[in-house]
């Protein structure tokens, strides 16, 4: 399930959907890329036609994205602003965890 979090602002109500963490599991010692999808997050406006931008940090991560099969954390961080100038934002991690040199 989704993160979700709901964003007050004068008489505006916004739901965002964000994509969870997520955590893959390797067993190589080759180094090689890997693939990953998520959702990018979807963005309601209760009763009103309010137009958003969107913005990824890093800008290379664009579902699919390629990650290094190596352990580590990467943090995906999106931002949000109304035509208002309102913002929000939301980040998840996707985590590699590669056992290739555990015994």
């Amino acid at each position: 399930e989704q993160q979700q979090i709901r964003i007050f602002f004068l008489f505006y109500r916004y739901k965002y959907n964000f994509p969870d963490h997520i955590n893959i599991f390797v067993n190589q010692s080759d180094v090689r890329l890997l693939n990953v999808s998520w959702n990018k997050p979807v963005i309601h406006s209760a009763g009103n036609d309010t137009k958003f931008s969107v913005k990824v940090i890093p800008d290379w991560a664009q579902p699919p994205a390629l990650f290094d099969a190596k352990s580590s954390v990467y943090v995906i961080k999106y931002l949000t602003q109304d035509k208002c100038g309102y913002t929000a934002s939301c980040s998840f991690n996707i985590t590699v965890y590669n056992y290739s040199g555990k015994s």
